[in-house]
This record gives structure tokens, C-alpha cells and sequence, in this order.
């Protein structure tokens, strides 16, 4: 079986112009965008949203910075359909670079993973570094990508602050880009997503979700408190509105 070829390391999008990146590899194919996550917001979970705070979102008048809670691989479906849903255009998402390629795995496994990166980016999904590959170039370079998004593209910029699944305590991440664009911040509340691919392989039924929406905010980058609270606010009324709709079992 042919070898298969690695999506390129992240590392090699660093000293790349945001117009670049954003108009090659991950350029918006707008009608095609809109197919994919409409597709997957009625294949890879079943999603409720108060219709006031959705039209509210979508009210919104300027960019911001979607910061999602984060406990399943669908989350990002979920928060391109909200927006989607929302009247909002497409988002972009930093998403971690194990969603696009797979250096090391098999043939087979590198084929799923150019078949998932596919989707990811049509999802408006970009890679960045992890925490251990963090250093002032990759600084610069995801400060600017965020700042192409927001104010000339015009598009929201989604990041999951907790910057992990296994993790509900903020990262500093969300508020410097926050501070750095001058963007609001509104936290997306997410709630069914808690080992989602697990429970679909299993099942074959798509997870139940209920989403909570915040209201735009401005932060300073060092108001990690402040954002921890409204994570911890929104998170819990997604839990709360889950167990309304759905039920206790769901």
C-alpha cells in the first residue's frame, strides 16, 4: 500500500502571510462550507439552542471571538452550525494539528486523517501548535491569523480557551487574542459531547446537545478569572438547558 503523505507540519506555516494561508490550503469555498456543516449538524449530533440567544448572537454587529466549552470531538461542528444557524458567516477555528494529518500512523490511518482533515477545513478548522511547540514566532503568527479573521475577513475567530477536552480550567490564549484584536469574547456553552465518537460507534445514534450562549464581553489578557467564570457560567447552563430538554437519561 502506497505510504501515505502527511499533512505539513505546523511549524511550516509559521513564516507564512495570513493571506497565504487563508487564500491555498485553507481558502473558504463559502457555498461548499455551508454544505459541509449544515451536513454535519444534522449527521454528527442532534443540537438545541434557545432561539433568542441565537438571534441574538447572530444580532451581533462586529467579528468576536467564539471561545467554546470543550468535551467532545464534535464541538467543532457544533460551534461552525451555531454560527452558521445564526445568520453569522462561516467561523475559523484553531484547532490542534492532529485534526488535519498524522505523521507517524499507517497508510490506512493517514488516509482517515486527510479524510478528516478535509472536513476540518471545511468546517473552517486551521492547525496550530501545541502547548510544548508555543514560542514568540508561533505568538506572532497565530496573533495575525486572528487579526486576518476579524477584521479582514470579517469572520468570527472560535478557540476553545481550555485549549483541551481534558481540561475546564482557561488558558491565557483566548484573552490575549482578545486584547491583541481589540474582539469581543462570547463563550459558548456545551453540553452531550462527553465522549461523543464512542457513543456513536456504539449506539449509532447521534449525541443529544444543548447549547448555552453568552453575551459579547471585553476582556484584558490578564482577566483569566473573569473567563473562567463565564466558562464555568455558560458550561453549566448548557448542562441545565441538556438535562431540560432531553432529560436526566439523555
Amino acid at each position: 500500500m502506497k505510504e501515505h503523505e502527511p499533512f505539513p507540519p505546523v511549524q511550516g506555516y509559521l513564516d507564512r502571510s495570513p493571506e497565504d494561508l487563508f487564500n491555498n490550503e485553507f481558502k473558504h469555498h463559502e457555498r461548499l462550507t455551508r454544505i459541509v456543516t449544515a451536513a454535519c449538524g444534522l449527521l454528527i449530533a442532534h443540537c438545541y439552542v434557545d432561539p433568542d440567544e441565537l438571534a441574538a448572537y447572530g444580532a451581533i454587529p462586529e467579528p468576536v471571538i467564539q471561545a467554546g466549552t470543550h468535551d467532545g470531538i464534535s464541538d467543532i461542528p457544533v460551534m461552525s452550525s451555531i454560527a452558521l444557524a445564526s445568520g453569522r458567516k462561516p467561523i475559523r477555528m484553531i484547532s490542534k494539528p492532529e485534526n488535519f494529518y498524522d505523521p507517524e500512523g499507517s497508510a490506512l490511518k493517514g488516509t482517515l486523517m486527510q479524510a478528516g482533515g478535509w472536513l476540518n477545513r471545511h468546517l473552517g478548522a486551521y492547525p496550530t501548535a501545541r502547548d510544548e511547540n508555543v514560542n514568540m514566532a508561533w505568538w506572532k503568527s497565530v496573533r495575525a491569523n486572528a487579526a486576518y479573521v476579524l477584521e479582514v475577513e470579517e469572520k468570527d475567530q472560535g478557540i476553545f480557551p481550555t485549549g483541551s477536552r481534558r481540561s475546564d480550567q482557561v488558558k491565557s490564549g483566548a484573552l490575549r487574542l482578545a486584547a491583541a484584536t481589540d474582539a469581543p469574547v462570547v463563550m459558548i456553552g456545551i453540553s452531550g459531547t462527553e465522549n461523543d465518537l464512542k457513543r456513536l460507534i456504539k449506539t449509532g445514534k447521534r449525541p443529544r446537545v444543548a447549547v448555552a450562549i453568552g453575551e459579547p464581553k471585553r476582556y484584558g489578557k490578564r482577566d483569566v478569572a473573569a473567563l473562567q467564570a463565564e466558562h464555568d457560567l455558560q458550561k453549566h447552563r448548557a448542562e441545565e438547558l441538556h438535562e431540560r430538554v432531553y432529560g436526566a437519561a439523555a
